[in-house]
């Protein structure tokens, strides 16, 4: 599954620091733990970032693990 969410700043270059931090191999772990936490199911794959101007397009890729199986147990009872 993916998401992009946009984000908008102030200036490009602040939506520039914020791609080079998230597309940091060094913290991928910290923002990989912190999304996890938000579902039981979803799981952190990979982040990938693309500047347009002041806006910071964030591709967020996960698997979601049981929950699609999940669901398609519950649409066949």
């Amino acid at each position: 599954m993916t998401r992009a969410p946009i984000v908008r700043f102030g200036s490009p270059v602040r939506a520039a620091q914020l791609m080079l931090f998230v597309e940091d191999p060094l913290n991928f772990n910290t923002l990989a733990a912190i999304f996890n936490r938000s579902s039981r199911f979803a799981k952190l794959l990979k982040i990938q970032c693309q500047i347009a101007g002041r806006n910071l397009y964030i591709r967020v890729a996960c698997s979601t693990g049981d929950a699609m199986a999940y669901k398609k147990k519950v649409k066949k009872m």
